[in-house]
Order: structure tokens, then C-alpha cells, then sequence
């Protein structure tokens, strides 16, 4: 049986994925969820201890 909404996945495959982000360290997760942000903070520093 097809599967008329394929964008929508079946439950078996969810679990996967949940199981790979429960492995992961939060510190690991942030960072690879807000690699800009971490690069915009380092900048943010670098400029003011050039400018200061």
C-alpha cells in the first residue's frame, strides 16, 4: 500500500533519528544549531577588545 502523503514519514523511521539526537551532548547540539551565533559572539569580543 502506498503511502498517499509522502512527506509525512512513518512512525518506524522517527525513532532513528530521536535515538542519534538523545547521543548527542547538548554542548555538541548547540553548536552545530548556532555555528553563526558562536562566530557572531567571537567577533562581537574580537571587536571590542581591538577597539578598547
Amino acid at each position: 500500500m502506498q503511502n498517499p502523503y509522502p512527506h509525512f514519514a512513518p512512525q518506524r523511521d522517527h525513532a532513528p533519528l530521536r535515538l542519534v539526537q538523545a547521543a548527542r551532548p547538548p554542548r555538541l547540539t548547540w553548536s552545530s544549531t548556532l555555528p553563526l551565533g558562536e562566530f557572531l559572539v567571537i567577533a562581537a569580543f574580537g571587536l571590542v577588545l581591538i577597539l578598547a
